[in-house]
């Protein structure tokens, strides 16, 4: 995996997180702050983590996560098998879970906003 592959996988990443970290430092609701802050470094890290871990089956694996792995050195074939399912799942976890924390944050927003 070539970097422009990884900055075509990242950048919708990079860009939620910083509008997220943006966000986080502009409003006046300190447990939204909070939760912003430690949301985006959770999934950063879990995303990273997940990624590096995909990589390392690439690396000391022979066949690819389209028809399935063999010969792995470091980790077992049945766990770098699931590496699709894996990926899209966490994924998707984390892009829903952010998507309902930034609409749940701009209701809390607008609500505080309206009162002052």
């Amino acid at each position: 995996m070539g970097l422009a592959e990884i900055a075509m996988l990242y950048w919708p990443v990079v860009v939620i997180a910083g509008l997220c970290l943006l966000w986080a430092r502009q409003t006046h609701i300190t447990r939204l702050r909070k939760v912003l802050r430690w949301t985006v470094s959770f999934w950063a890290i879990a995303l990273l983590a997940l990624d590096l871990t995909f990589l390392l089956i690439i690396a000391t694996c022979d066949g690819n996560a389209l028809y399935g792995y063999g010969n792995c050195r470091l980790v077992p074939a049945r766990f770098a098998n699931l590496s699709i399912p894996v990926w899209l799942l966490i994924h998707g976890v984390a892009a829903t879970s952010t998507l309902l924390l930034l609409l749940g944050g701009a209701v809390a927003e607008w609500r505080a906003r309206r009162r002052l």
